[in-house]
């Protein structure tokens, strides 16, 4: 089997994945845009329920009694994804606090999190249990910085509905 290294385009604030078919299989980026997967046709960008944006800064994953620090790659009201400085084995489907610095002069946002995709240099994360204050914290940032409002705005009230 050959591996092709496809270029990544980016359509709005959100990454879109080249994508190639295999018969009826598609393959290409699973949910979180973080590692190969194969998914039937259509069902991948059906799965995620937040637009996300770009956003590069400082980050880390607080597991069990280690911290794994790395970048932002891109976060949702829903969700994050971690690029590490090193490489990191966190299981997936583990609980853990992410925190990013949005301010140095401030302390990090710390949210709690399941993995849901990792790999050994990122991670693909949903947010659990965001109490009000860090929603508001969140949903702030998000507003400044995506080119979708309305979209975001009916991802808040779909949020504060489900929690």
């Amino acid at each position: 089997m050959q591996v092709f290294y496809l270029p990544l385009a980016v359509i709005g604030t959100v990454p879109a994945a080249a994508v190639f078919f295999a018969g009826r299989r598609a393959i290409g980026l699973n949910p979180c845009g973080l590692s190969i997967c194969t998914k039937s046709r259509g069902s991948v960008s059906k799965e995620r329920r937040f637009h996300r944006i770009q956003l590069s800064a400082k980050a880390a994953v607080h597991y069990l009694d280690n911290c794994h620090e790395g970048i932002l790659g891109a976060i949702s009201l829903g969700g994050a994804a971690i690029n590490f400085n090193g490489t990191a084995l966190i299981p997936q489907g583990v609980e853990c606090v992410i925190s990013v610095v949005l301010d140095e002069t401030r302390p990090p946002l710390q949210i709690n999190a399941r993995i849901t995709n990792s790999s050994v240099y990122r991670v693909g994360a949903a947010f659990i249990n965001m109490d009000e204050d860090t929603q508001k914290i969140l949903y702030g940032l998000l507003k400044k910085l995506t080119h979708e409002p309305e979209t975001l705005e009916n991802e808040i009230h779909l949020l504060i509905a489900l929690s």
